[in-house]
């Protein structure tokens, strides 16, 4: 939810899976067309028509080749001369949103929604970006038009799924967690969130089979490993945590909060010495910033307390 990247829990407590494309977090495109679903095609009656039309292409050719600044130039000039034009209010939008213009983007998306309600991708786009947003209410209104027009649509529904999460309401969630993973049995994001609500209502044997759910789906999911790692050492099993954790690790070394939960978990069980060198490790990768500075404050007192 792409809602997309990491949060911080306190202990206890699992951190949502983002989004991004899974969903909501990152601004990862979703699994499915770019091109506008339910658009209808405007007629090329004249030159000025001729001249849209190619302007449409030029501007789709360029962003293809990563020339965001001459595709969002060529839909502008489109829309200078037809502003009601769908396709090329969506394509800015992509552009836009390519750009890391995310104010920019949703003003295009949300245009698309109102020209063309049927246009699907108008109303995916702009949920994702309502989920990042921290907006649950309309990303679940955007991803629920999806969902309705086709029920199919699994990156939707898992989004949609995320929505209700971060919204608080944990049983709709669960529902479409349910619902994906009927279509989609080895749906690793939707184990793994169907794993986080279990833990968080306490029911550690059915977070646990939901993480290794998902990791059977995909080896690769770091959150999944993570999880897996609070599972265990709630349940007393230390050994399988740190083994939990060194395969997070091993797939994400740039995350401080993973080398913190790990030291945290090694001075658990009595490793002083390596967990000192896991809170230097997480150290050296919390950027140099005022923002970070009181998550840079606690591995350093964590740190001396090993360290005496």
């Amino acid at each position: 939810m792409t809602h997309r990247r990491s949060t911080k829990q306190p202990r206890g407590r699992l951190p949502l899976l983002l989004l991004a494309v899974m969903g909501l977090v990152g601004v990862p495109h979703p699994a499915w067309p770019a091109t506008a679903a339910g658009t209808q095609p405007f007629p090329s009656s004249s030159s000025s028509g001729d001249v849209i039309d190619q302007l449409v292409q030029q501007g789709m050719m360029r962003r293809a080749q990563q020339d965001l600044r001459g595709g969002i130039e060529a839909f502008q000039q489109v829309l200078a001369l037809r502003p009601d034009h769908v396709e090329a209010h969506y394509q800015l939008g992509m552009a836009l949103e390519e750009a890391f213009d995310q104010t920019g983007a949703l003003r295009e998306f949300e245009r698309v929604m109102v020209l063309a309600p049927h246009h699907l991708d108008g109303h995916f786009r702009a949920g994702l970006i309502y989920g990042q947003r921290q907006d649950p209410a309309r990303a679940i209104q955007a991803f629920s038009t999806v969902v309705r027009a086709n029920p199919d649509h699994v990156v939707a529904r898992f989004n949609l799924g995320l929505a209700f999460r971060q919204a608080g309401d944990q049983a709709w969630a669960k529902r479409q967690f349910e619902l994906v993973l009927k279509q989609d049995p080895r749906h690793s994001g939707a184990h793994t969130s169907l794993g986080n609500i279990a833990f968080e209502q306490g029911d550690l044997v059915r977070a646990s089979q939901e993480f290794h759910a998902a990791l059977q789906a995909d080896a690769k999911n770091v959150r999944a490993y993570r999880n897996l790692g609070a599972v265990l050492r709630q349940q007393g099993d230390l050994p399988g945590a740190r083994d939990a954790y060194r395969q997070a690790i091993v797939l994400d070394d740039r995350d401080p909060m993973l080398f913190l939960e790990y030291a945290d978990l090694l001075n658990a069980g009595g490793q002083e010495s390596e967990a000192a060198g896991a809170y230097r490790q997480a150290l050296a990768l919390v950027p140099q910033t005022t923002t970070h500075a009181e998550l840079k404050a606690l591995i350093e007192a964590k740190l001396r307390r090993v360290s005496h």
